[in-house]
């Protein structure tokens, strides 16, 4: 790979940043990210080993991180029965679907 390789926009939209040319790069990365929301992943031989988010973008996904464990430890303790109705009542809810009688 060449040092003067330019970081390049990958199909999920992320700017994938090789490792070797990042360090001259950071002030720039930092400014893409703040400024114009443009996120990257540092890689390693192609590799995505790292991302430079806002605190924003950072605790807004710690948050559903937890949220969605929260919930997760909540289903395992429901019974079928109620893992049936909160089951459908998420899906309407997440895709729309007008609830069941």
């Amino acid at each position: 790979m060449a040092a003067d390789q330019e970081p390049e926009i990958a199909e999920d939209g992320i700017q994938e940043v090789p490792l070797t040319i990042a360090r001259p790069l950071l002030t720039r990365l930092i400014e893409q990210a703040r400024e114009d929301g443009v996120f990257s992943a540092l890689t390693v031989r192609g590799r995505r080993r790292a991302y430079l988010v806002t605190p924003d973008f950072y605790e807004r996904a710690a948050y559903n991180k937890a949220f969605v464990e929260a919930v997760d430890r909540a289903w395992q303790e429901m019974s079928p029965e109620d893992q049936a109705t909160f089951g459908s009542e998420v899906q309407g809810y997440l895709y729309g679907h007008p609830k069941e009688s």
